[in-house]
């Protein structure tokens, strides 16, 4: 049997950074939260706020869990099911933000160049069902990109364990 912990090493004061820079960065969006969510009538806000949404989740997951992890000296076979979860959620935010980052930048550019079959798609309540489109996408996006693998040596998700 291997020892799997001697395989990795902690690293306390980078998981502390990380664990604080994200927390931080957490408090920040949380308090511009409700200033554009109160804004949302017009379709650019309403795409912030999803946007803000999946960027705070991509936040506590590449973060908050990440700071945990390292402080801990976790290596993909200390717990290969919890990373496998942890993987598939941080990309799934991840592409989530991606999706709303593009729809975004097509809000923009309809509104912006005067294109009338783009801004149809986001007045409105056609909006909400325009940035549903950001789900699917990120799921499936998200289980069929491999999973990136924590290891602690290298303080960084990997696609391949380096065991």
């Amino acid at each position: 049997s291997v020892d799997w912990a001697s395989r990795g090493e902690s690293r306390p004061l980078f998981g502390a950074f990380c664990i604080v820079a994200g927390g931080a960065s957490i408090i920040a969006y949380a308090r511009c939260l409700p200033i554009i969510w109160s804004l949302r009538a017009l379709s650019v806000y309403k795409i912030m706020c999803v946007l803000a949404v999946a960027d705070i989740s991509d936040l506590v997951m590449n973060s908050i869990i990440f700071g945990v992890m390292t402080i801990r000296g976790d290596v993909y076979c200390m717990h290969p099911v919890a990373q496998v979860y942890c993987s598939i959620l941080a990309e799934f935010f991840f592409f989530c933000s991606t999706v709303t980052c593009v729809l975004l930048a097509l809000n923009r550019f309809g509104e912006l160049l005067h294109v009338p079959r783009i801004n149809w798609l986001f007045e409105d309540a056609r909006a909400w069902w325009t940035l549903s489109f950001a789900v699917p996408v990120g799921l499936f996006i998200s289980l069929f990109t491999p999973p990136l693998l924590f290891h602690s040596k290298f303080h960084m998700f990997l696609l391949d364990p380096m065991i």
